[in-house]
């Protein structure tokens, strides 16, 4: 696209709108290579193009480089060519550079890694205590909230609302156990429900390309009374639980503490955490959820004594860091490793050596 003022005439540009009406045929999710086909072919002979090199070159290949060739690509939407090495050019362009030592580039590394924990901690806080406002009465909407991700949501939301404000659909014809809607929109799309397993086919095969049901999918779950999104359409990547909350513990991030108890206290902790960032904007449930923890702590109080003894400075370490502690520290200072002030100083140079530094100094002629 940004190649066609540089290819094609500007006059030809301009007085025929080429631009507008190829970036409107190429990026359309709905077309089909024999459409895209038929229509370029138009388009050209409209324009009086159809011997255009460049764009004939271009034709030629448009199974590399046009999205409708890519239609049966799962999730072919999600990255481009580049997008991979752009972005991990980006994670690493703010706190690396190409001078830094390997123990630099780890340290950078590391530090790139806990920025990225701390936004999926904000992420998973704002999930856990805060519940999306939905937009419809339907069932399938809510179910949606509960399982697919913020962000996710509110696409999805978008796609239920379109359904139901612009899809249109008349009575299904059943075939062999399939209910076929045709859906009524922009372009009309043929929706296809299985009545044994609720399973579904779209003609448009956007979720194949996104990840989660579209507008004609939702509008044939209304009409067929779906209430719930089936299983096999909600894509892992997208749902709340995709990235499991273990691996936020501490064992997870030292990889060194691998014991029973350990991975039972904190998986205790982490389950105490999310129930009370669920209910802390229900005053009743936080108060309920308050008094079971006390009767838990009065039972185990009582039944648990208290040994002082039993945690020695060690163990305490140990916990902290997930390391034992070592019995003895041994290091060497690194050589040849220049940091602001380690030259020599003035007061640790000797009297004679004072007046060998001196005597290298130029002397200054002017008088004032």
């Amino acid at each position: 696209m940004d190649k066609l003022p540089q290819k094609i005439d500007g006059d030809v540009l301009q007085n025929s709108n080429l631009m507008v009406r190829i970036h409107k045929l190429v990026w359309n999710v709905f077309i089909t290579p024999a459409m895209f086909k038929k229509r370029w072919e138009l388009l050209m002979n409209d324009c009086n193009l159809q011997h255009h090199k460049w764009l004939s070159d271009m034709f030629s290949v448009r199974d590399q480089w046009v999205p409708g060739y890519f239609r049966d690509i799962p999730m072919y939407c999600l990255m481009k060519t580049t997008s991979r090495c752009e972005s991990s050019n980006t994670l690493f362009k703010v706190y690396y550079s190409a001078s830094h030592t390997l123990v630099q580039f780890m340290l950078c590394f590391d530090m790139k890694i806990d920025g990225q924990c701390y936004q999926q901690w904000v992420f998973e806080h704002k999930i856990d205590s805060t519940s999306p406002v939905l937009s419809t009465p339907l069932p399938i909407e809510a179910h949606a909230a509960l399982v697919y991700t913020r962000s996710i949501f509110n696409e999805v939301q978008k796609e239920i609302s379109k359904a139901l404000l612009s899809c249109m659909s008349g009575r299904p014809d059943v075939v062999d156990g399939y209910e076929h809607y045709t859906v009524s929109h922009f372009e009309k799309g043929t929706a296809k429900i299985n009545l044994s397993d609720n399973s579904v086919t779209c003609s448009c095969m956007l979720f194949t390309r996104i990840g989660y049901p579209y507008r004609h999918v939702f509008s044939a779950y209304r009409f067929g009374g779906i209430n719930k999104i089936p299983d096999k359409y909600i894509a892992p990547r997208w749902k709340k639980d995709a990235l499991p909350k273990k691996v936020f513990n501490i064992e997870f991030r030292y990889g060194v503490d691998n014991s029973e108890n350990f991975k039972l206290r904190s998986e205790a902790l982490n389950l105490a955490q999310q129930c009370g960032d669920r209910v802390q904007g229900d005053s009743v449930k936080l108060a309920w959820f308050v008094e079971q923890i006390k009767a838990i702590k009065n039972k185990i109080f009582e039944e648990v004594l208290s040994d002082p003894s039993s945690k020695n400075r060690g163990d305490v370490f140990e916990e902290l860091v997930g390391e034992s502690q070592p019995a003895s520290v041994s290091f060497v200072a690194p050589q040849g490793i220049r940091n602001k002030g380690c030259g020599k100083s003035r007061r640790l140079i000797g009297p004679g050596e004072k007046a060998k530094v001196k005597s290298k100094k130029e002397k200054r002629n002017c008088k004032l």
